[in-house]
């Protein structure tokens, strides 16, 4: 275990032979475990954990092949994930009841987790929750409708130095809105700088694996009606599945309630913590 200037804790969980790393931030309310999407890591919740630590036990986790967890050749699909999250909160508080919160494919496998966990589940927030694969996988253009690989579109975790790469956060669409708080957290704490200057993203390439994407089989929304708990939806305004998928989702859950925000982008929580951390708050008031 480590600590670092947030007074935050590493906590290593060996799950037959593989690491797999979460950031607990202590406080003495019940538990909250937050999931980041592809290419993020338990730091890019550092905003809004900051500001709910005072009311909850925050404990962020870092996915496989993401931040210190690590990036095995496989593992990667959502079914997966939703598995290790299951082993990763068991390993760190046992049967203990507590709350959740999810962005983009990280909603989807904590969904999935949800499903299967709902008696120890409090409640749930989740932000831009990817719906249904491999379809995401087309409709973002990584796949081609016969769920070919579309070429060209890789992805990439290095930059020559620290400045490149913070150009290209400050003048890329999704990611120029983000806040300066967590602009700094991404530069400075999920970002690996080497020897030779290069700048790269705590995120590895094994987990952008084709093979995985092109059978991740699942729907949110056949599994909402195993969904017990309390689920609060945030949304921004232009994303294109919100009638199609999002809308039938929050209606065939038991307890939901779902909030398009007009003037916010796919990572809300980066965007505006306060706002995400206002709602975290309300949910555990609503107990």
């Amino acid at each position: 275990m480590t600590q670092n200037q947030d007074n935050t804790r590493s906590i290593y969980i060996d799950r037959n032979g593989v690491n797999l790393h979460a950031l607990d931030w202590g406080g003495s309310g019940p538990p909250i475990f937050l999931i980041h999407g592809s290419r993020r890591t338990a730091q890019s919740w550092n905003a809004v954990s900051r500001r709910i630590r005072s009311q909850f036990r925050v404990v962020a986790l870092d996915m496989l092949g993401h931040g210190k967890s690590d990036a095995p050749k496989t593992g990667y699909m959502t079914k997966d994930k939703a598995s290790d999250t299951e082993f990763m909160i068991k390993q760190i508080i046992g049967d203990q009841n507590h709350y959740l919160m999810a962005h983009s494919l990280g909603a989807a496998s904590t969904g999935l987790y949800a499903a299967k966990n709902s008696e120890r589940v409090l409640g749930m927030i989740l932000i831009e929750p990817v719906m249904q694969g491999p379809e995401h996988y087309v409709r973002v253009g990584i796949l081609d409708d016969q769920l070919n690989e579309i070429q060209g579109r890789g992805r990439r975790n290095t930059w020559n130095n620290l400045e490149e790469l913070k150009k290209r956060l400050m003048t890329n669409s999704m990611t120029k809105v983000w806040t300066k708080e967590a602009l700094k957290d991404v530069l400075e704490l999920e970002t690996l700088i080497h020897k030779d200057g290069k700048a790269e993203a705590m995120w590895h390439l094994n987990s952008y694996n084709i093979d995985e994407m092109q059978k991740d089989e699942f729907s949110l929304i056949e599994e909402a009606s195993h969904i017990d708990v309390p689920v609060s939806i945030m949304v921004a305004g232009g994303n294109s599945i919100l009638e199609s998928h999002l809308i039938p989702f929050s209606e065939a859950l038991l307890d939901a309630n779902l909030t398009v925000y007009e003037n916010l982008g796919h990572a809300i929580y980066m965007e505006d913590p306060d706002l995400v951390a206002k709602e975290t708050i309300k949910m555990i008031n609503k107990e």
